[in-house]
C-alpha cells in the first residue's frame, strides 16, 4: 500500500514537473543563449508594426535633439531648400511639421533596408550580453536598470547607424543628425534583485528540471504494482497536459500580450514578437503531447497484453 501511494506521488510529481521542465528548457535555450535570443528576434525588424514603433521613437529622438540644437547650427542663408527652410523654422521655434516629415520619410526607408536589420540584429545581440552580464550580477555600460526598476537599452547606435545611412546616399538631413544620449525602455524588472533571481531560477531549472521529470516518471513507474498501466496513465496525464500547453500557447497569444504589462512596448508589437520568441515552445508542446499519447497507447496495448497472458498462465494452471 505504502509503495502504490509513493509510486503515485512520484508520477503526480512527474506530470506536473513535465511541462514546467519544457518551459524552462526553453526559456533557458531562447532566453539566455544570446545568440539563440538573436536569431529568433532578428525577423522583428520585418515586422510593418515593429518597423513603424522604431521610426516614431528614432524620428522623435533624432527631432527632438536637432530642435535642442537648431541655434548652435551654422544654416546658410540664401539656401532656401525644404530641409534649410524647416531646420530654420525650427530655429524660430516656429511649425516643425515639415521637418517632421522629412526625417520620418529617411528613417522609415532607414527601418526598412538591409543596414537597420543589421544594426538591428548586432543591437539584440549586445543588449542581450548586457542583460545577462546585470543578471549574473556584472552591471554593464551599455544597459541600466533606474531606480524605479526599468530596464533601458542604448539606443544611440540605431541613431548613429542612421546617420552613417543617411551618409552614404548623400542626403541632406545626414550632417544635421547629431549623436545623442538615448535609452530605449525595454521593461519593468523591479529590481535588479529579481533579474539576478530570475536568472539563476531559470538557468538551474532549464538544467535539471527535464532531468528531474525522467527520474519521476522512472522511479514511480517502477515502485507500482501493474507498471506498465501506472506509465500509461502517467503518459495520458502528460499528453493532456502538453495539449493544453500547445492550445494555450496557440490560441492564448492576444490575451497573453495584454498581461504582459512588464513590457515597454505597444501591445501590437508584443503580438507581433511573441510567435517568434513562442515558436519553438509551441512545436515543443505538441511534440511532448504526441509523443505522451503514443506510449500511453503502447503501455496500455502492452498492459493489456501482459495481462491476458498472465490470465492464460492461471487458466492453464488450473
Amino acid at each position: 500500500m505504502i509503495r502504490s501511494l509513493f509510486s503515485a506521488l512520484l508520477l503526480t510529481l512527474a506530470v506536473i514537473a513535465t511541462p514546467l521542465s519544457l518551459m524552462s528548457a526553453w526559456g533557458s535555450t531562447h532566453l539566455l543563449d544570446t545568440a539563440e535570443f538573436t536569431t529568433t528576434l532578428t525577423p522583428l525588424a520585418e515586422e510593418p508594426a515593429v518597423q513603424e514603433y522604431l521610426t516614431t521613437e528614432i524620428s522623435t529622438v533624432v527631432i527632438d535633439t536637432i530642435a535642442e540644437q537648431t541655434n548652435e547650427l551654422n544654416l546658410p542663408s540664401g539656401d532656401n531648400d525644404g530641409l534649410t527652410a524647416a531646420l530654420r523654422a525650427l530655429a524660430q521655434n516656429r511649425a516643425t511639421a515639415q521637418l517632421t516629415e522629412i526625417v520620418e520619410e529617411y528613417v522609415g526607408e532607414f527601418v526598412a533596408s538591409e543596414t537597420f536589420a543589421t544594426a538591428w540584429s548586432n543591437s539584440l545581440s549586445l543588449s542581450h550580453r548586457h542583460v545577462i552580464a546585470i543578471a549574473s550580477g556584472r552591471q554593464d555600460a551599455g544597459l541600466t536598470v533606474t531606480d524605479d526598476g526599468i530596464l533601458n537599452v542604448d539606443g544611440g547606435a540605431l541613431v548613429a547607424s542612421l546617420r552613417t545611412y543617411l551618409e552614404e546616399r548623400d542626403i541632406a538631413v545626414a550632417p544635421y543628425i547629431p549623436e545623442v544620449d538615448y535609452v530605449i525602455p525595454v521593461a519593468d524588472i523591479g529590481s535588479v534583485a529579481d533579474l539576478e533571481t530570475s536568472y539563476s531560477l531559470l538557468s538551474w531549472s532549464g538544467a535539471w528540471l527535464p532531468f528531474v521529470a525522467f527520474l519521476l516518471v522512472i522511479g514511480g513507474t517502477l515502485l507500482a504494482r501493474w507498471r506498465l498501466r501506472a506509465l500509461g496513465i502517467t503518459a495520458t496525464c502528460v499528453a493532456i497536459v502538453g495539449a493544453v500547453l500547445w492550445g494555450v500557447l496557440v490560441w492564448g497569444l492576444p490575451a497573453v500580450a495584454e498581461q504582459l504589462n512588464a513590457i515597454r512596448a505597444p501591445q501590437n508589437v508584443v503580438e507581433a514578437a511573441l510567435p517568434l520568441v513562442l515558436d519553438d515552445a509551441v512545436l515543443a508542446s505538441l511534440a511532448v503531447a504526441l509523443v505522451s499519447a503514443t506510449v500511453a497507447v503502447l503501455a496500455f496495448l502492452a498492459h493489456h497484453v501482459t495481462r491476458r497472458r498472465e490470465d492464460g498462465h492461471v487458466m492453464a494452471a488450473e
